[in-house]
């Protein structure tokens, strides 16, 4: 069985494995979001856009958008997917720890990243570096949005879960195991697919409200605006799952 980097043959059967991910209601959410702080803004960059699922539904609804991903192979896919929709969507090979030239004079209104993109900086000085970047990003009163996954939603939905799924064209194992001590939170995919094995291990980082209001407390070009549970409207509890944060860039 042969190692590869992160999504890098999980690409060719993400869209499967996510198939339970309601994206127009998070693209819905979004906009919602967007509108309530900015309603203005229409031109927006999404970091961790993988196969595009999402960045379709938010163009949907009216956004011009740009899709970055640091994963060649799922840019691919969101690449055949947009040919098939004829979409305009612009996509980026980016990590949102770097500098994105092709948006560098863009004058983006909203930079985005969801869906536990930022938990995959193990270091919170490399998170904090993202967050500073995505600011860097966006115009004097544009909007930083990103979420967290929090060490509750590790203990209560993925410690030590295991699946085996089999399709005509593919399998795939995948089990989950969490150091509560480290906070470290490791996923093993194995797949079977075109006649060979391959096997993927992503390593994530769950963060605490805490920290991440630490990490935010550093970053004065960012007026925070609101931390919800994700897909609420309301403020954390102690044992969120999620959150959202919302950051608005000075000088608007």
């Amino acid at each position: 069985m042969r190692t590869v980097p992160p999504y890098t043959v999980l690409a060719g059967i993400y869209d499967y494995v996510m198939r339970h991910v309601p994206y127009e209601a998070w693209a819905v959410y979004v906009a919602t979001v967007v509108e309530r702080y900015m309603p203005e803004a229409r031109r927006l960059l999404e970091f961790g856009c993988g196969t595009g699922s999402l960045a379709f539904s938010l163009e949907a609804l009216g956004y011009e958008v740009w899709g970055a991903d640091s994963s060649e192979a799922m840019l691919r896919v969101a690449c055949k997917k947009a040919d098939l929709r004829g979409s305009a969507i612009r996509w980026i090979e980016a990590d949102v720890r770097g500098p994105v030239e092709q948006v560098a004079d863009r004058n983006l209104d909203v930079v985005l990243m969801l869906h536990d993109g930022l938990n995959y900086l193990l270091d919170p000085a490399e998170l904090e570096g993202a967050i500073r970047n995505m600011a860097r990003l966006v115009r004097p009163g544009g909007l930083v949005i990103f979420d967290i996954s929090t060490p509750e939603n590790s203990r209560r939905n993925l410690h030590d879960f295991e699946e085996e799924v089999e399709t005509a064209d593919f399998r795939y194992r995948r089990r989950n195991d969490f150091d509560p001590q480290t906070r470290l939170h490791r996923t093993i995919f194995e797949v079977y697919l075109e006649g060979s094995w391959w096997r993927e291990e992503h390593r994530e980082r769950a963060y605490s409200q805490q920290e991440i209001d630490t990490i935010l407390s550093r970053i004065p070009e960012l007026e925070h605006l609101a931390t919800w549970e994700e897909f609420t409207y309301r403020r954390p509890r102690r044992d969120a799952e999620r959150l959202l944060y919302v950051m608005r860039r000075w000088g608007g």
